[in-house]
């Protein structure tokens, strides 16, 4: 099997207008040595080939193309509800009804109740879409602000719809059937990722241009999921694991779980079940970004697949019911049927083996049976964090910090923060107040970074840390660092650990709220978040 970075090389060269890629002597060494045997990649070339040989070559009419025809489907229909009949059917009738409002101070238009129908283009699915709409644009025709992608806190339960809004003065049947009624979804566009496989994808529906979408180089699901995830006990991982070992643990209904980074860097997915709640663990090593979502779309639990494909250097994912595509980073649906949905987050940690025992001392771990032969324990990623600009990222670096700087970050009241490890490392907890919340970022020490050094064990640590609401019970709660290193609040000095949890004093057994803010590296969180405060700046 040929090596990741040599099947990029050969499917970058046959795509009109891309920039190859080069990588410097050590990461090609480094990568390759990893990666020789891990993943196939032997018909990627031809199908980009195809792909392009389909679309133009002219760069600028490429470009114009896009933007007119991402301007015209990243819409997505607010306040909507989904219903599914013969889900697994692909002559299944999927219907959209939506009631959405839109502001203008100038004009104000009013379009009636009107049904439109197409075939996909790439299924033979059928989608009715109904909708009755007010639109409003401002007189400068501004587009209105998108609802934020993540929730302030964790409170949030199950799919939920993207409000975003459009100062257009298109209806939404409009909007709807320039969304489905296409013939080439592709057209002016040379698009660097397979389609051959996609056989449901809608993808005249998309929120995102198709030129910020690459192949990664492995085939969908060829970086292969985790379906059947075994589990064993903190005996047995404990002779394989050590206490610096990176995990993300979840607990759910007193199921307490962890997933190794040492697994996880090689399957990126796990599709569970935890506490009877159906779950889709995920993992991007190329982002560090560790999150956990509810896999009931709609009613149905869905499998989520490795697509193959980057946006921003992070993973899509895809769903098996209407193989539609997910962005990883948020849990937004960007490309197919289920365009503007979000998954809903499921409060996860990611921190170290030993954090995880001393928290769930009955907990279960992951283990390394999974069905495929890998190096579990060495990262298949060596050296990358090291580098000056992130593989495989082709967007603006936000130099406000470091590319691969670990960032705590979420969204808090529609506000995106982010705090630097560096930052936290320094004084262990921030107490802060955003858009009017009391929040508290945590950091302890003693979890290796996974995309360092070979061997995840012997990489250098960076720690752990985990946002909370810090108020408790009517009162908030201000939270400092004592002479031997543990997280006290000074209102009646019981200790804190990472996990928003009092472990000794007036408080023990009390849980803070925690805010859907994880680790991630500051070059994909600025992606996806360009106007995200950093604490300290």
């Amino acid at each position: 099997m040929r090596q990741r970075f040599l099947y990029l090389v050969g499917s970058f060269t046959v795509v009109v207008g891309f920039s190859l890629f080069l990588f410097d002597t050590s990461t090609e060494s480094s990568l390759s040595s990893v990666l020789s045997d891990s993943f196939s990649s032997e018909h990627v070339e031809n199908d980009v080939a195809e792909s392009a040989d389909d679309s133009p070559s002219d760069d600028a009419s490429s470009e114009a193309t896009t933007t007119d025809s991402s301007s015209q489907t990243s819409r997505t229909q607010s306040n909507s509800s989904l219903n599914m009949a013969s889900s697994n059917d692909e002559s299944s009738l999927i219907v959209f009804s939506s009631s959405s409002s839109q502001s203008n101070s100038s004009q104000t238009e009013t379009t009636s109740s009107s049904e439109s129908v197409s075939e996909s283009a790439s299924s033979s699915t059928r989608i009715v879409v109904s909708s009755s709409s007010t639109t409003t644009s401002s007189s400068d025709g501004a587009d209105a602000e998108a609802a934020a992608s993540q929730t302030g806190d964790s409170s949030t339960s199950g799919v939920q719809t993207a409000a975003a809004t459009s100062g257009d003065a298109e209806s939404d049947e409009a909007v709807a059937a320039s969304q489905l009624d296409c013939e080439n979804p592709f057209a002016g566009v040379s698009i660097r990722f397979r389609t051959n496989f996609w056989t449901k994808t809608n993808f005249c529906i998309h929120s995102a241009s198709y030129l910020e979408f690459r192949s990664g180089g492995p085939a969908p699901d060829e970086i292969p999921p985790i379906d059947d995830p075994q589990f064993e006990s903190i005996a047995a991982a404990s002779e394989w694991l050590q206490p610096q070992s990176p995990v993300i643990s979840i607990e759910i209904n007193g199921d307490a779980r962890a997933y190794p980074l040492a697994v996880m860097s090689w399957h990126e997915i796990a599709n569970d079940v935890v506490g009877e709640q159906p779950v889709v663990v995920t993992y991007c090593p190329l982002c560090n970004s560790g999150l956990v979502f509810n896999r009931v779309v709609d009613g149905n639990v869905v499998r989520f697949g490795n697509s193959g494909t980057l946006r921003n250097s992070d993973l899509v994912m895809w769903d098996d019911l209407t193989q539609s595509w997910w962005q990883q980073l948020s849990g937004e649906a960007v490309v197919g049927d289920m365009t503007g949905y979000m998954l809903e987050f499921i409060p996860s940690q990611m921190v170290s083996f030993g954090a995880f025992v001393e928290q769930y001392p009955d907990g279960i771990v992951l283990s390394r049976n999974t069905g495929a032969t890998r190096s579990y324990g060495n990262t298949p990623y060596e050296d990358y964090e090291n580098r000056s600009r992130p593989f495989l990222f082709e967007g603006d670096i936000d130099n406000r910090l470091p590319p691969t700087e670990r960032v705590l970050a979420g969204m808090i009241g529609g506000q995106p923060m982010a705090y630097p490890f560096s930052a936290l490392a320094e004084v262990g907890v921030i107490n802060d107040i955003v858009n009017d919340r009391n929040v508290v970022a945590i950091w302890q020490p003693g979890a290796t970074a996974a995309l360092d050094r070979r061997s995840i064990d012997e990489s250098r640590d960076v720690g752990m840390a985990a946002l909370y609401n810090r108020e408790l019970d009517g009162r908030v709660l201000t939270f400092f660092i004592d002479g031997d290193g543990n997280v006290r609040d000074e209102q009646t000095n019981t200790i804190w650990n990472v996990f928003g949890t009092a472990t000794e004093g007036e408080l023990a057994g009390s849980q803070l709220r925690q805010i859907n803010g994880a680790p991630h590296f500051w070059f994909a969180w600025a992606a996806f978040q360009p106007e995200t405060f950093i604490y300290g700046l």
